[in-house]
């Protein structure tokens, strides 16, 4: 497993889980067949898992919040257009993370997809594929504080919205 400091492996998809979240560890326990299936990259929060492929260092990640000033604006100014239809904390955490995926993207090989595991992964995903113009595939079947106008949106944009199937998603 690689550190958020250097640069992730080439894979065609990028998946994100949050282990810090209850369920996550299983969830990714149970997507691995399909992930390693599919050319896909996964990419940790929370804690290590010797299931992932690159663990995101929260270090890191503020550096690079810190360091895309242009990025960081973005953001800002969506979270305010936003308002209450998500949680700043919630909404600030995901920001951080997709930065920090934008600049992998830009410094490597981009993915064609990435992809979140659950509601905070996928705004982080949603997140990152504003600032970057990569597709992002999004899991909302979890109870979900935001607002139906924000769900709304992030289905629209989204190329794909996962249910059951984590393959028919990803292969979208």
């Amino acid at each position: 497993m690689t550190s958020a400091a250097t640069s992730p492996p080439t894979a065609a998809v990028w998946a994100i889980y949050d282990l810090s979240l209850p369920g996550r560890g299983m969830w990714l326990g149970n997507d691995q067949g399909e992930l390693r299936a599919l050319d896909v990259v996964v990419f940790v929060a929370g804690q290590p898992s010797s299931q992932a492929d690159v663990f995101l260092d929260g270090i890191e990640i503020e550096r690079q919040w810190l360091k895309q000033e242009r990025w960081r604006a973005t953001l800002e100014a969506l979270r305010t257009e936003l308002s209450s239809a998500v949680d700043g904390e919630v909404f600030l955490r995901a920001a951080r993370r997709a930065v920090w995926l934008a600049a992998r993207a830009r410094e490597g090989v981009a993915p064609g997809l990435i992809f979140g595991a659950g509601v905070a992964e996928s705004l982080a995903a949603w997140l990152a594929a504003r600032l970057t113009g990569i597709p992002c595939a999004v899991s909302l079947q979890d109870d979900t504080r935001w607002t139906t106008k924000l769900v709304s949106q992030i289905r629209v944009e989204a190329l794909a919205v996962r249910d059951s199937s984590l393959t028919q998603c990803l292969n979208a």
